[in-house]
């Protein structure tokens, strides 16, 4: 059984690449997390199982696109194959779209190629990859990710998986990061645009051939947003002020100044 190895899209300040889908040069990393044995069925297709990985694919001064250093890489693909230490022609957008085609990444998008649960995956790296800092936890963060594209592991449908034999550590690190997730629902749906475009969506290709579709964070735009709390018992500090909070506060400024001015 060939061992596969899979992969996140990229993500990187819009102020470097700006903001449309464009052709740039994706070099993989020369590391990954925990490998597992996976099982899967892709579409209807009998069930296969593979023995790979997913996670950090490098980080800074590994993983790089258009030679700029990526801090985390993360798998948005479940069913093909990319290699470490390789250079791939890559399209990316800013928008939460890949590639969406009957040979690639089935049943990780809708049919316009937006991926399932974007921004809750964008959520994720901004928020969770800093701490991810073993192979173990990288496995869990990566856990979480394929959750958001494919729905829970142990299902018999169509583009279900599992994990076999999987570790109580490992279980543990992505049983975190999904009640992170949970607890930063609303927030997330609050600042779903926002959190989308935080990182690049990236396609990396050879020739005609499509590979692991990517996901990842850029160093100088993790902190640029509000999204990247460790604690998530402060993010509905950091919701947007409702409209109508707005104008009583607009009131109350008004009215003190009017006062102000009757004193006077």
């Amino acid at each position: 059984m060939k061992t596969k190895t899979i992969m996140p899209l990229i993500g990187i300040a819009m102020a470097i690449f700006g903001c449309g889908a464009s052709a740039n040069v994706f070099t993989m990393g020369s590391a990954y997390g925990s490998p597992m044995n996976i099982t899967f069925t892709l579409g209807t297709n009998a069930m296969q199982s593979f023995y790979g990985a997913g996670g950090n694919f490098g980080g800074i001064g590994q993983a790089n696109l258009d030679g700029l250093s990526l801090a985390y890489v993360y798998c948005i693909d479940l069913f093909d194959d990319i290699g470490l230490n390789t250079s791939y022609s890559a399209s990316f957008t800013i928008n939460g779209t890949v590639a969406e085609t009957t040979a690639h990444a089935v049943g990780n998008a809708n049919s316009n190629g937006l991926i399932n649960n974007a921004a809750a995956i964008a959520w994720l790296v901004d928020s969770q990859a800093s701490l991810a800092t073993n192979g173990t936890l990288q496995s869990g963060l990566q856990l979480a990710i394929w959750t958001q594209l494919y729905g829970p592991m142990g299902g018999t449908g169509p583009n279900s998986w599992n994990v076999v034999n999987m570790s109580t550590t490992v279980q543990a690190a992505m049983n975190t990061n999904l009640s992170y997730l949970a607890l930063a629902s609303e927030f997330i749906n609050t600042h779903s645009t926002a959190l989308i475009s935080s990182v690049y969506w990236i396609d990396p290709s050879n020739g005609k051939l499509q590979y692991q579709q990517l996901v990842a964070a850029n160093p100088i735009n993790i902190n640029s947003l509000p999204i990247n709390q460790l604690y998530v018992s402060a993010l509905r500090v950091l919701a947007i002020p409702e409209p109508e909070y707005l104008t009583l506060i607009g009131i109350g400024v008004i009215g003190f100044v009017i006062m102000r001015l009757k004193k006077k």
